[in-house]
């Protein structure tokens, strides 16, 4: 449980920290998500806002509204928190798996990684 999320210290089993994680729904492709402690951004512009624990899982940084990715619905970082903490990655490896998803999304909507969270079709997916 995440006690407050406008702490940056956080105590116990399942204290947030700050890095680059990934989701691995079965059958499906990993989810990159990253999670940090600042303020808020909107459209690229950081908000006069107190800092707060965030998390961007795909594209979406989840806020108020629920984020939805491939079977995921997520509401709060403690549906996700400390589960992905078990699959680390560096910051290299998640813009790849962006830059990944946005390039096959224009250019190849059949391969997996087409949508973020989609299910691995072996019968669609484009030979390597």
């Amino acid at each position: 449980m995440i006690p407050d999320r406008y702490q940056r210290e956080q105590h116990g089993a399942d204290a947030l920290e700050e890095g680059y994680f990934l989701i691995q729904p079965q059958d499906r492709i990993a989810i990159p998500v990253r999670v940090w402690f600042g303020p808020p951004e909107q459209d690229g512009t950081v908000l006069d806002r107190s800092p707060r624990w965030q998390v961007q899982v795909g594209f979406d940084v989840l806020d108020d509204e629920p984020v939805r990715v491939g079977p995921l619905r997520i509401e709060h970082l403690t549906d996700i928190w400390p589960a992905c903490a078990k699959r680390p990655t560096d910051r290299d490896d998640w813009l790849y798996r962006l830059e990944r998803h946005e390039w096959a999304a224009t250019y190849d909507p059949d391969d997996a990684f087409g949508g973020i969270g989609r299910k691995v079709d072996v019968m669609t997916v484009t030979l390597p």
